[in-house]
């Protein structure tokens, strides 16, 4: 029993160093890019689940560090999205989402009493999953993104999914929210993937390249 306790928890830690992972190599390539990598609303809905439950109403079934590190490594990304949104109301627009989501996350986990965050986390999950895919259609680049940054996001949700499930496997609905997350998480990869090779850069690249050749397009321009 104990070492499926400590196998766990290990799976947990790594998924928290995962997605910590995820949120720095968005940082570093948002200030790369000069843009935000990550939608409006698929920021909101994680930082406000990491406002929950760090602060609001933490819980010793989450690790101790894992949430308030993401949730102080996000203020940094809601910084990238303040600073480098393409529109001079992005200011109203993040208060008036950042509210709606907090309100309904929490109503969320007051109906759920999802005291360990693993439902309400999963439908953050599949609201992000989905966004990173919407942001890539509507913005035909890939500026903030990498596939570095998709792995790692895809690697924090696989690793926690066997604890989610010996939780609370026998809950449908939240078999489908994994199931979701994880196809959007692989469809993400691929369309990123896609994208990237018909704008002529290896899927793969250092910044270094990415930056030099648009730096080439730039002078070309």
């Amino acid at each position: 029993m104990s070492v499926s306790v400590d196998l766990f928890h290990g799976m947990d830690a790594a998924s928290g160093v995962c997605w910590a992972v995820a949120y720095l190599l968005i940082i570093r390539r948002g200030f790369l890019d000069r843009a935000c990598g990550v939608p409006l609303l698929a920021l909101a809905a994680a930082i406000n689940w990491e406002l929950i439950y760090a602060v609001v109403q933490p819980t010793p079934d989450l690790p101790a560090i894992v949430v308030p590190t993401w949730l102080a490594i996000d203020a940094v990304i809601v910084y990238l999205y303040l600073r480098y949104s393409e529109d001079g109301q992005s200011r109203a627009r993040f208060a008036a989402v950042m509210a709606a989501a907090f309100a309904v996350e929490y109503s969320f986990i007051l109906d759920f009493g999802d005291h360990d965050g693993v439902y309400s986390g999963f439908a953050v999950n599949v609201v992000m999953s989905v966004a990173f895919i919407a942001i890539l259609e509507r913005r035909r680049d890939v500026r903030g993104q990498s596939m570095y940054i998709a792995l790692a996001k895809m690697a924090g949700t696989l690793v926690t999914i066997p604890h989610a499930y010996a939780l609370h496997g026998s809950m449908w609905s939240l078999r489908v929210l994994m199931v979701i997350t994880v196809v959007c998480d692989v469809v993400y990869a691929v369309l990123l993937g896609r994208r990237l090779r018909a704008l002529g850069m290896r899927p793969w690249a250092t910044w270094a390249h990415r930056l030099s050749r648009a730096r080439r397009a730039a002078k070309r321009a």
